[in-house]
């Protein structure tokens, strides 16, 4: 193996996930819309912000597992950008 390589899968080794748990308030909706991110809460936030600085348009998230989730920019309440969690969540929760 030559030492790029080498170097390249001590690196994959060692990368941590982050996420971020976004929440989403949408209007006409009693309900949250709740997504975890792959991501930093700088990277999250300031793609949020770009999409709503227009007022046009829709803002698209990918969660986690895939999903996207696309809404109109004029039907926004509000889009909570939580800190950053590093993996997943492991056990329950009481």
């Amino acid at each position: 193996m030559s030492q790029d390589a080498a170097a390249h899968e001590d690196a994959q080794t060692t990368t941590t996930i982050r996420r971020v748990k976004v929440s989403i308030g949408v209007v006409f909706s009693a309900k949250e819309l709740e997504l975890e991110i792959e991501g930093d809460s700088a990277h999250v936030s300031e793609h949020v912000q770009s999409e709503l600085a227009d007022g046009k348009g829709n803002l698209v998230l990918v969660d986690t597992k895939g999903k996207s989730v696309i809404i109109p920019v004029d039907k926004l309440c509000y889009v909570e950008v939580h800190a950053d969690e590093t993996g997943g969540a492991i056990g329950f929760g009481f």
